[in-house]
């Protein structure tokens, strides 16, 4: 995990949430020891400043996933195997891709259309069956994070890889 740093130390004011840490994933069954969740640090540098971004705008950043051990990214390829949801090579087990939504100040999610690794064609950022709120919210959280050198993924709204 060389040049892998440890997100909450750097951001007290984003939430974790780190589903794999848990069994409320694809799995049914927690793959990750601990919840703790590592970026290389020019991802987290820039992290850092959406997190600040969204706080000045009055959301909280949540963070569901980030470095992805291979051994974790294989057993999600065995339970579903979708190259658009989960890809053979995955960017997170560089250290370079986050999963992430929005939250209010007081912690309550933002509406999203979807939850979390629900991989079906309203996932995508470009799904159409979503209410206004949905849409907003999303473009939201893709606005900020492009803005800070994040590029999303055309399959997974809450998706994105660190391209600096």
């Amino acid at each position: 995990m060389k040049d892998l740093v440890l997100i909450s130390d750097y951001m007290p004011d984003a939430i974790f949430d780190i589903r794999y840490a848990t069994t409320h994933n694809i799995t049914g069954k927690a793959i990750y020891q601990s919840p703790d969740v590592y970026l290389s640090a020019k991802a987290v540098a820039a992290l850092q400043r959406v997190v600040d971004e969204l706080k000045s705008e009055g959301f909280r950043l949540v963070v569901w996933d980030a470095y992805r051990p291979t051994e974790a990214q294989e057993l999600l390829r065995k339970v579903y195997a979708d190259k658009r949801y989960v890809r053979k090579n995955s960017i997170h087990s560089q250290g370079l891709a986050v999963d992430v939504t929005l939250a209010s100040t007081n912690g309550d999610y933002l509406d999203m259309g979807t939850d979390f690794d629900e991989f079906s064609e309203r996932a995508h950022p470009d799904a159409t069956e979503l209410t206004e709120e949905q849409l907003q919210n999303r473009t939201l959280l893709a606005d900020v994070m492009t803005k800070h050198g994040f590029k999303q993924w055309p399959y997974e709204w809450w998706h994105f890889d660190f391209v600096g």
